[in-house]
């Protein structure tokens, strides 16, 4: 089996993406796979050295769209015509699938498109329904289009970057989330939790968000935060870290008891590195649908997503180690389901039991 796999950039300080190689190169150790070829379409920051011999890397150096379009033909047409190429592998890129259509129609692969996001547009609508064989992600509740090609496989995580190594008594009970700073996250139902304990049970909880805004509405929606802190006079419980690296955000994770969520999908991938670095997860998203999530961890880490019921959530996981204790002996197969390896296994499979 050969696979290219597209990817926006391979930078290891990227704080955003510096997980790509890693993630992506997992195809490399599955048995099946006899060559991968990984395109990114930015070869500035600091390039991946260790690389496995039956995979290759190639990398677009114009800055202008145009220019970089005709460079990625120019770039994988050889791949193509000197290669039987299974499929081409797309991790949230949904304009790659439209760009590959010329040659899919003359070379035959196929298309596999990880995505995750439940914002609507008529960019990722076209490419995940037209131009996308396999559309594979995290959740059910992923699928905004109700595509019949879609597969839930679940997400994955670098368990060298994310593990416990603290004792989870020693732990401070604070709530940690993690993500970008928009309206989507919720994050202001989160504030009116951490203000309902105050103000109801008199306890005084710290939420820490790691993350930054990255659009004008983002900033806005930021503002609106400060605001709301301000309003509630929780100016010592919020704390706001921006941007961190993965071994950062490990570090937060691990001197803290909770990892909250209060985005639409759940638990995404931040949730999941939360859960390998030994965090209990409180997800305000009621239609979870994650593998393996047992009546337990379904009745006392998943509510509604009303800052009331996050509050009630909290406050019953805060006051009863002994639960949490629990919860995270049941986390266990999650954290063995989701990882890099065996997200990469879910896509192979994916194709074979759609092609071969």
């Amino acid at each position: 089996m050969k696979i290219i796999a597209f990817c926006q950039t391979l930078d290891l300080k990227d704080l955003a993406l510096s997980d790509t190689f890693s993630r992506i190169s997992e195809f490399a150790n599955i048995k099946e796979v006899k060559k991968l070829f990984i395109i990114s379409l930015n070869s500035s920051g600091e390039q991946p050295k260790n690389i496995p011999n039956n995979v290759k890397i190639y990398s677009t150096k114009q800055k202008l769209k145009l220019f970089k379009l005709f460079e990625l033909y120019k770039l994988v047409i050889p791949i193509l015509v000197k290669n039987k190429i299974n499929f081409c592998y797309v991790y949230m890129g949904n304009i790659f699938p439209i760009i590959l259509s010329p040659l899919k129609l003359f070379f035959k692969f196929k298309i596999i498109t990880w995505y995750g996001h439940l914002s609507k547009n008529i960019l990722s609508l076209i490419s995940l329904k037209y131009f996308t064989n396999i559309w594979l992600s995290s959740d059910d509740v992923y699928n905004i289009y109700n595509i019949k090609h879609f597969t839930n496989i679940g997400h994955g995580v670098d368990k060298k970057k994310f593990f416990s190594y603290n004792n989870y008594q020693k732990r401070s009970n604070s709530l940690v989330c993690v993500g970008r700073i928009s309206k989507i996250k919720n994050i202001n139902l989160l504030i009116e939790s951490v203000y309902l304990l105050k103000k109801i049970n008199n306890i005084n909880l710290k939420l820490i968000i790691i993350g930054a805004p990255y659009l004008k509405d983002d900033h806005t929606y930021k503002d609106y935060l400060l605001e709301l802190i301000k309003t509630l006079k929780l100016e010592k419980n919020i704390e706001f870290l921006g941007h961190l690296s993965l071994s950062q955000i490990n570090n937060i994770y691990n001197k803290h008891k909770f990892y909250i969520t209060a985005c639409p999908g759940g638990l995404g991938k931040s949730g999941i590195e939360g859960i390998h670095s030994g965090c209990v997860p409180i997800i305000a998203e009621p239609k979870l649908s994650t593998f393996d999530y047992n009546d337990i961890l379904k009745k006392h880490t998943i509510c509604k997503r009303r800052s009331f019921d996050i509050y009630k959530n909290i406050y019953t996981l805060l006051t009863n180690d002994d639960l949490c204790m629990n919860i995270l002996e049941n986390l266990e197969p999650i954290k063995n389901n989701f990882t890099y390896n065996n997200l990469m296994n879910n896509v192979i499979d994916a194709y074979k039991t759609k092609y071969l």
